[in-house]
């Protein structure tokens, strides 16, 4: 039997940074996958302006994903340095700028509006794709990694210093 120690029981309160960044992750996979994602496979079959207008707005949403790895990168990572745990940051930050610079391009083909239906879906399916793994290496490398070494007063701090940045809109609790 598995035990669960009490910062994995912490780390679940409401305003834990935790939990914030893994509503945050659900939130943004929510859009991408239930909203961005059919939309574009509608716009891809019909090109329909409206469906585009509106993807351009859900796209414009999805970019506030900067305040989620801002948090991450200014406030855990220094931590996972000082903890040891160097490599992981580096290879995390280079995925947020590919993933920020991706949501920027797809946001600019659908604004100008050239021939993007035939490379639309393979993108945005692309894009999806490195989110996805993202939020898998954020909740399955780097969360638990932090649990281990963190006090409850480095949380706290990171909490609190988290308050300065905002949460993204994705979070609702």
């Amino acid at each position: 039997m598995e035990l669960i120690d009490n910062n994995q029981i912490e780390a679940t309160r409401p305003g834990h940074p935790v939990r914030v960044l893994k509503e945050e992750n659900f939130a943004i996979e929510s859009l991408i996958k239930n909203t961005i994602l059919p939309k574009v496979k509608c716009y891809a079959e019909n090109k329909v302006g409206a469906i585009r207008v509106s993807l351009i707005k859900d796209v414009s949403l999805l970019l506030d994903i900067n305040k989620h790895y801002i948090k991450k990168e200014n406030l855990l990572f220094p931590y996972m340095e000082e903890y040891g745990m160097s490599v992981t940051p580096k290879v995390m930050l280079v995925a947020d700028n590919e993933i920020l610079n991706d949501i920027k391009e797809l946001k600019s083909s659908l604004v100008a509006g050239y021939k993007i239906s035939d490379n639309l879906e393979i993108e945005a399916n692309k894009l999806s794709t490195k989110i996805s793994d993202m939020i898998s290496k954020e909740e399955e490398i780097m969360i638990p990694n932090l649990i281990d070494v963190l006090s409850e007063d480095e949380w706290h701090k990171i909490a609190k210093d988290s308050e300065l940045i905002g949460n993204s809109i994705f979070f609702n609790s």
